[in-house]
C-alpha cells in the first residue's frame, strides 16, 4: 500500500563501519533503544514519547497504513529509533561520559510529535547532538567529545567543532546559523554547522501551525 509503514517484522540494516552490520527488526531495534536507556539508570514513564513509540512498533501487527490513527506516531518512531539505535551502537564501541548521560536524559523529553514543540524541544535537540557525535565516531574522527560548540572531533590531529542546530521554521534559519557561527568562533578552533531541517521542511510543505 502506497505510503504505508513497511511490516514491523522487516529487518533493518544498520551500517556501523569496519564492515560491521547490525540486523534487527523494527520492534527489536525499539526494544534495544529502550533497554539501552534503562541500562544507564533512567526510568521511562509509560506516557513518555519513547515508550509510546515503543508500543506502536512492538504491538502493531504487520503493516501500518496511512489511515491508521497511529500512523504519524509510527513515522516519527521510525526516524527516532533508527537514530537512537545508531547512537547506542556507537556508545557500546566508544567511551561515554557524564555529558553523554545528560544528553540521553534530555532525549527522553519532548512531545510525541515534533511539531507540538515549536518552542523548547530539549529532547530532539539532544538527540540530534548525540546523532552528530555518533556519525563522527563511526567515521573514525576520534577522539569525539560532546563539548562546545556542541560536538568536537579530530581530523589528521586537528580539532574541529560542530554546532548542531535543529531548524523548526525556515524564517529562523539565519538566526540559528548566526548563533552557531558565534559558538564556533567562541570555541576558537575550526568548525562547521550541522543543520537538521526536517521539521522546517515539513512545516513549509503541509503548513503546520
Amino acid at each position: 500500500m502506497e505510503g504505508s509503514i513497511p511490516s514491523l517484522r522487516t529487518t533493518l540494516i544498520i551500517l556501523m563501519g569496519d564492515n560491521l552490520i547490525v540486523r534487527r527488526t523494527r520492534s527489536e531495534n525499539a526494544e534495544f533503544v529502550i533497554e539501552s536507556i534503562k541500562a544507564l539508570g533512567f526510568t521511562l514513564n509509560s506516557r513518555s514519547r519513547l515508550m509510546r513509540m515503543h508500543r506502536v512498533l512492538t504491538e502493531a501487527d504487520g503493516i501500518i497504513p496511512p489511515d491508521d490513527p497511529e500512523y504519524e506516531t509510527a513515522l516519527e518512531a521510525e526516524r527516532d529509533f533508527q537514530v537512537l539505535g545508531f547512537v547506542f551502537e556507537q556508545a557500546a564501541a566508544h567511551p561515554t561520559d557524564a555529558e553523554f548521560q545528560r544528553l540521553v536524559r534530555n532525549t527522553i523529553k519532548d512531545s510525541l510529535l515534533p511539531h507540538k514543540d515549536r518552542g523548547q524541544s530539549k529532547g530532539r535537540d539532544a538527540q540530534f547532538e548525540l546523532f552528530v557525535a555518533a556519525i563522527c565516531q563511526n567515521a573514525g574522527l576520534l577522539p569525539v567529545a560532546r563539548d562546545e560548540p556542541d560536538v568536537t572531533c579530530h581530523i589528521d590531529g586537528v580539532k574541529f567543532g560542530i554546532a548542531a542546530k535543529r531548524i523548526k521554521s525556515l524564517s529562523n534559519l539565519e538566526k540559528h546559523v548566526r548563533k552557531a557561527a558565534e559558538q564556533i568562533e567562541k570555541a576558537r578552533f575550526p568548525g562547521i554547522i550541522a543543520l537538521d531541517t526536517a521539521l522546517s521542511e515539513k512545516t513549509a510543505i503541509i503548513g503546520i501551525h
